[in-house]
């Protein structure tokens, strides 16, 4: 039996004793000098005993066991058995006649498992230290055999375990003197597990334990059982947000404040061995530097101090405001590296004529931010993003060019791959400023957004890279109608909400002293429109594939030249690709299938909302046999909107009116 029949096999022969001619004796027709019954350790004990005597594996290796001979050719595993095959082999000695035989085989089958129990056990610590640190400590074992109540034989574990980690938050400024007054986190880990199997993993069939006493001397089953054991550790350590907190009582605001500073740094790191595996590394760094900054406004108003302006025609002009401060500044840097290592080991074991494997990443981001109200009514924001690749030499860093070499990288802030900025000025026309205009509301919007995207490596001078920008403008307005209409002192008094009238007093409302009922009625209908609210937006765009310059600050070239202040603030001109091809920075090859591409889109919205008439609506109530008149009144109001469907709605709402209205009079 075993993986074949030819290279990899064990076989147990046993002499046999033949059945007497017609005997009907079942003692006879079945001898128990013919059974097999052998132990599997007994088998795979053949195999370690060869393996510890250093006999060829190539060559048959037998061993007497009992009535039995037990050989192993090659390496099988019971774990892995592929077929099982009976036959009879004529020995062929001397003086011994040829026969001819007809073999039966009855049954075959397992029979004493082995079921040795295991055991498990966890602690768990939780310790607070005052308001300084919380400590988290666990152990965890479980032994070969273990298993819950439900789990059947098989599914029992087949190694033994140990586990114990500790972890804990440190509040480190708690250890500082006070008066630094500074917050420093801090958060570290550290977690070991170690697996020893049942088995050997090189030989499954074969205990661990007895695998080990085919080494002769004590340091070589030490070397193979720190081969064999699986472990791991793990590693934490980070820093979250140290800053410098500020001082309450100083109201002073600088720009290098060290309360404007935060830096978060983590390290984290897992090695790992096992019998095929002679070292894994992963190593990680993550870290950042933030920096915001927040100064007074600086606002000047030239003309709030003349007095000749007061009053409200004036107050447009007095109201007149510059800030010459930001309002925020904020900025970004972000590091981001990796590194893994996996160094396999041969089939002796070893690493000889084996390559380690390397998995590396270090990335650097940059973000920066302003926001600066300019004046009360116009906010300009830009917020940038700068993604680069810090290029490491391949393999460890050894030596000291290569450690050179990621320093140089690093000092420039590695390769840049992509850069983004946007921009969006937000004015609020100061129409509410001047009396005629004040039932006008009305915000404009400039919003530009420029890229930059590095060509592939390898193309970069042939191909180029790519620039792509948009551009979206937009106004925003209302004309409130209704508030137009209230200049008029008599409209204002028409539209004034009724007084509850006092009983037997007989007050008039101001509503009743203005004109007759059906001026008052025409007065309404010619004043049905309430406002209207209307937005206008153009949203333009450029693709420029094959630009040759790298970026720098602000998305522009070396020379601030390319691709051009109008470009990088939104400017559709289609005559770039031309500029920029005669100075020699668009790629002149043929394999660029990029096309140079534009787009366009308007968008114009406009609602309304008309109220023709104000009427009662009836509604009946039932109840105790009368019926009661519950008329109030209501505004039938609808929206008008360019579309089929809008359209529809209003015709069908405005039959609802027409229905409702003739339903009134004739009740009344």
């Amino acid at each position: 039996m075993g993986t074949d029949y030819t290279d990899n096999y064990y076989e147990i022969e046993v002499p046999l004793t033949i059945t007497r001619r017609g005997t009907r004796d079942p003692r006879q027709i079945w001898p128990e000098e013919n059974e097999i019954d052998i132990a599997i350790q007994e088998v795979v004990g053949v195999k370690v005993e060869r393996d510890r005597r250093s006999h060829p594996m190539n060559l048959p290796f037998t061993q007497d066991i009992a009535q039995y001979k037990v050989t192993v050719v090659g390496r099988p595993e019971l774990s892995m058995i592929q077929g099982m095959m009976i036959g009879i082999r004529n020995p062929g000695r001397t003086g011994t006649a040829s026969r001819s035989v007809c073999v039966w085989a009855n049954e075959l089958r397992v029979t004493g498992f082995t079921e040795s129990s295991g055991w498990a056990a966890n602690a768990i610590l939780n310790a607070q230290i005052a308001d300084i640190a919380t400590i988290s400590a666990s152990v965890r074992h479980s032994t070969i055999g273990f298993g819950g109540l439900e789990t059947r034989l098989s599914q029992r574990a087949r190694e033994a375990a140990t586990q114990f980690d500790i972890s804990a938050n440190v509040a480190v400024d708690r250890l500082l003197p006070e008066g630094l007054n500074v917050s420093v986190p801090m958060y570290f880990s550290i977690e070991n597990a170690f697996v020893t199997p049942e088995f050997d993993p090189l030989n499954p069939d074969v205990p661990f334990e007895l695998a080990l006493s085919t080494f002769e001397t004590q340091e070589e089953r030490d070397f193979y059982r720190s081969q064999v054991i699986d472990r791991s550790r793990r590693r934490n350590i980070g820093f979250t947000n140290i800053r410098k907190l500020k001082n309450p009582e100083n109201t002073r605001n600088r720009p290098y404040d060290l309360s404007n500073f935060a830096v978060s740094y983590a390290f984290g790191s897992v090695n790992q061995s096992n019998i095929h595996t002679e070292s894994f590394v992963f190593e990680s760094y993550v870290g950042n530097v933030a920096y915001a900054y927040s100064p007074n406004p600086a606002i000047v108003e030239p003309f709030k101090s003349w007095s000749f302006l007061d009053g409200k025609y004036g107050k447009a002009l007095q109201d007149v405001n510059f800030n010459f401060s930001p309002s925020s500044v904020v900025a970004r840097l972000d590091v981001d590296r990796r590194f893994m290592r996996t160094q396999f080991r041969n089939d002796q074991l070893t690493t000889d004529g084996v390559d380690p494997l390397f998995q590396k990443s270090f990335f650097i981001n940059r973000t920066y931010g302003v926001n600066w109200d300019l004046t009360r009514s116009l906010r300009v924001d830009f917020n940038s993003r700068v993604m680069a690749i810090v290029d490491e030499p391949e393999g460890d860093l050894d030596t000291e060019a290569a450690r050179d070499s990621v320093l140089v990288n690093l000092r420039n802030f590695g390769r840049t791959t992509n850069y983004n900025h946007q921009i969006n000025a937000n004015y609020k026309v100061p129409l509410n400023k001047i009396p005629a205009l004040d039932w006008i509301s009305m915000d404009t919007r400039y919003g530009a957004n420029f890229n930059w995207q590095t060509g592939a490596i390898g193309q970069r001078d042939t191909l180029g890279n790519v620039i792509n920008n948009t551009r979206d403008r937009s106004v925003n307005g209302k004309l409130d109608f209704v508030k137009l209409y209230n200049k008029n002192k008599k409209y204002k008094a028409l539209n004034a909400p009724r007084r509850p009238s006092i009983p037997g007093r007989g007050q008039k409302s101001a509503e009743d002293t203005i004109g007759t009922p059906f001026t008052r009625r025409l007065v309404r209908f010619a004043t049905m429109l309430k406002d209207i609210n209307f937005r206008y937006a153009i949203v333009e765009g450029t693709f420029l594939p094959g630009y040759m310059a790298e970026t720098g600050l602000l998305g522009l070239d070396r020379s601030f030249l390319n691709p051009g202040l109008g470009f990088i603030i939104g400017a559709q001109d289609p005559g770039i690709r031309n500029d920029l091809a005669t100075r020699g920075l668009i790629a002149p090859s043929p394999e660029l299938t990029q096309a140079f591409r534009q787009n366009q889109a308007v968008n114009i919205q406009v609602n309304g909302l008309l109220e023709p008439l104000k009427i009662s609506a009836l509604r009946w109530k039932h109840g105790n046999g009368k019926r009661e008149n519950l008329a109030r009144y209501s505004e039938i109001q609808w929206i008008t909107q360019e579309s089929s469907s809008a359209s529809a709605r209003t015709g069908s709402r405005l039959q609802y009116f027409l229905q409702h209205a003739a339903h009134h009079f004739r009740a009344r």
